[in-house]
């Protein structure tokens, strides 16, 4: 005999179907959304990692910076010492000078004149001022002054008769000024290779 089946199986093979259709869009739908969480991790992961990155070489500049603006104060501090110690050498170098000068001046003063003041500016020009018994004098120690070989470019700018004064004795002298140059002679190296 045949073997028949009445049931309504097509409906219930129909519904298990449905059933497992569901159960496998329901496990696919968990899965792609797994995966999606998975991959939306993965790049915020990427994009925490390198926002840190961003964070620590902004900081690592900051620093720099701060170094930066240090350093240049530095230097500049550095150029203002240099400065002070070029301009403590020249004053070291040229501190003799005076003393050499005055020597001069008084090695050279003929009689016949007396300097009434002496004035230095720069450490390059000098004013002599004072009064002599005639004008032959006054040239006299104008040319001793040119080759004394610490003062040179020496002129007269002024140059008068003394009229008005309380002194008898002063009536009638030359009142004369000089203004010339300090010229210290050149070093004993610095010589020879000018004469080469």
């Amino acid at each position: 005999m045949a073997h028949i089946n009445l049931l309504p199986w097509r409906e219930e093979r129909r519904k298990q179907r449905q059933k497992e259709y569901q159960t496998q869009l329901g496990i696919t739908a968990l899965a792609a959304a797994a995966v999606m969480l998975g991959v939306h991790m993965f790049y915020q992961g990427l994009i925490d990692e390198q926002n840190t990155r961003n964070a620590f070489l902004k900081n690592a500049i900051v620093e720099l910076d701060k170094k930066i603006v240090e350093i240049k104060s530095l230097e500049e501090t550095r150029q203002q010492l240099i400065g002070r110690m070029e301009v403590i050498q020249k004053l070291q170098a040229s501190r003799p000078n005076i003393v050499h000068v005055m020597d001069v001046l008084v090695r050279t003063v003929p009689d016949g004149i007396q300097l009434e003041s002496v004035s230095v500016q720069n450490d390059k020009e000098i004013n002599i001022q004072g009064t002599s018994e005639s004008a032959a004098r006054v040239a006299e120690y104008l040319r001793t002054i040119n080759t004394s070989g610490w003062l040179g470019g020496a002129a007269i700018i002024g140059q008068g008769i003394l009229a008005n004064t309380k002194d008898p004795d002063a009536l009638g002298r030359y009142v004369f000024t000089i203004k010339g140059n300090i010229t210290p002679p050149k070093p004993e190296a610095e010589q020879k290779e000018a004469a080469q």
